[in-house]
Formats: C-alpha cells, structure tokens, sequence
C-alpha cells in the first residue's frame, strides 16, 4: 500500500515573517556597516569643538551654524543604498539555478516577491534610522533643520526667450515638509528597479550599468539641443532624488547680455510624488514579472 504524504503550503504570514528574519540575518553586516559609516563621522563632527578652526576656513562660520538639508546629497545616498541592497539580499542564492530555496513548499514566486519585500523592509529601516539619527544629532549640536533657497523663477517665458526685461524674479523658498521623506523614497524607488533585474536577469550590474548610461548621453543631448522628450526623461530620474537643478533649471539671457540659471518653476511634492510612484511602479511590476519566469527544478 502506497501513503500517499501531503504537504501543507505555509500561509503568506509565515512565509513573509520567515523571509523578513532570514534576509535581516544575511544583510547584518552589510546594514551594521553602513550605519558606522554614517553615524561614527557625524557623531565626531557633532562631539569636535572645531568652532575656531572652522572660523579660519570658512568665513567664520561655524559648524553649530550650519544647516541640514535632506537634499540632494541624502537623496543620492539613499538611492545609491538602493542599487546595492538588492545585491546584499539575494548573495549566494542561484535564482536560475537549482537550489534547495526553490525546492520549499513555496511557490517560487511568491518566495522572490516576499524576499524583495523582506529587503526592502530591511531597507526602510535603515534609511529611516539613519535619517532620525541625522536629524536628532542635529538638533542636539544646535543644527538648523532645513535650508533656505534663493534663485531666480521664470515668469515670462516668452521673454526670457528674447532676453527682455521682467523675465525673471528673485524668489526664496525653505525646506518642505516633504523633503525629509524624499530619501525613503530615492531609496525605495532605486531598491525595487534593481530588484526587478536581479530577479529578471541573469546579470544584473551590466543591466543596470548599460541603464545608467545610457541616460547620461541622453540627459546631455537633451539638454544641449533643448530636445523636450530628452529633458523630461532625465528630470524623470532627477526628481526622486530632490536635483531640483536638473529637472527645473534652464538658461537664460537678460537684458544686457548677462546669462544665468532660472527655474522654470518652483520644486513641488506634486512632481516628486509622480516621479517617485512612477519608478516604484515600475520596479513592482518588474519584480512580478521577474518572479513569474520559470525556474529550473
């Protein structure tokens, strides 16, 4: 007589739960590195008294007066997280080859989509941690949150093309409210992109190199020869990072023959939330594309 053994799937509860706890013990190092990266130079710049040396170096001013912004320069850093996590997550794993993580009682797509999900968890939160320790460290060194930005708006753009006057105004706006998030998302956004090639392809990093620069001449092109289509297709990528010169800037000539950088409009969570949602959207729908090629077994 043949008995016949059935195996219980495992609910998504379990399996995420499991995925969230094996992925956070094989990305330890990786997550304790960056956070010593980050929190050890600027606890010693908050713990220094270099006040007087700064004085001699930078027109008096002083370290405790300074100010810090979330971007672009944390937007680009959580993005750059972002590329790398996906990489830490799936090491060692053979995601087209056999292996005894393909062989669990899991649909193998269900086990890719909770593992991406696991990492970019993992991911959240270190991002997240980073940006209250930033924030607190600033507040207790005396730090101001935020900065002030002064520029020039295009009003007239029709005068601005000919060079005439009242073409362009001062203008000055402060660090908003969502700028402080802008890095969970260029963090999200980049992780999910990524993501979606690692589980898609066979070689990842040549992927996402050959994407990278690819947008590069087109950025450039577009900006030399003011192609529209070019433009709005590297704004696209500058937005999630908080480059608001990227996307908004443009030259402009006044009156008597003096050229400058002008926005075309003034940065708005509107655009950031489209771009953002836009590259999140795509590395969803890649990552269940990906998830739903077949596996050898």
């Amino acid at each position: 007589m043949i008995e016949e053994t059935r195996v219980r799937t495992p609910q998504l509860a379990a399996v995420a739960a499991e995925q969230f706890r094996t992925v956070g013990l094989a990305v330890r190092r990786e997550v304790i590195l960056v956070a010593l990266l980050i929190a050890v130079p600027w606890t010693l710049l908050a713990l220094l008294d270099v006040t007087g040396l700064l004085a001699l170096v930078d027109d008096g001013r002083a370290l405790r007066d300074s100010a810090v912004n979330p971007t672009p320069a944390l937007g680009t850093v959580a993005a750059f997280l972002g590329v790398l996590f996906p990489l830490a997550v799936w090491k060692g794993e053979g995601r087209f080859e056999d292996t005894p993580l393909w062989s669990l009682p899991v649909d193998h797509r269900r086990h890719a989509v909770t593992k991406v999900a696991a990492g970019w968890a993992w991911l959240l939160l270190l991002v997240s941690a980073s940006l209250v320790y930033l924030v607190a460290l600033a507040l207790a060194s005396g730090t101001e949150l935020g900065v002030e930005y002064v520029s020039h708006l295009i009003v007239d753009p029709t005068a601005a093309a000919a060079g005439a006057a009242g073409a362009t105004e001062v203008v000055r706006w402060t660090t908003a409210w969502w700028e402080w998030v802008l890095p969970i998302g260029a963090a999200s956004a980049a992780y999910l992109v990524v993501s979606a090639l690692v589980v898609s392809t066979r070689h990842p990093v040549w992927w996402a190199l050959g994407l990278w620069f690819l947008m590069l001449p087109i950025g450039a092109i577009g900006d030399e020869f003011e192609i529209a289509w070019a433009e709005r297709a590297f704004a696209l990528v500058a937005w999630p990072l908080g480059e608001w010169g990227i996307a908004l800037e443009t030259a402009v000539r006044l009156p008597d023959g003096e050229g400058l950088s002008a926005l075309r409009a003034l940065p708005s969570f509107g655009a950031w939330a489209a771009a953002t949602a836009f590259w999140i959207a795509v590395g969803c729908a890649g990552v269940f594309a990906g998830a739903s090629r077949p596996r050898k077994r």
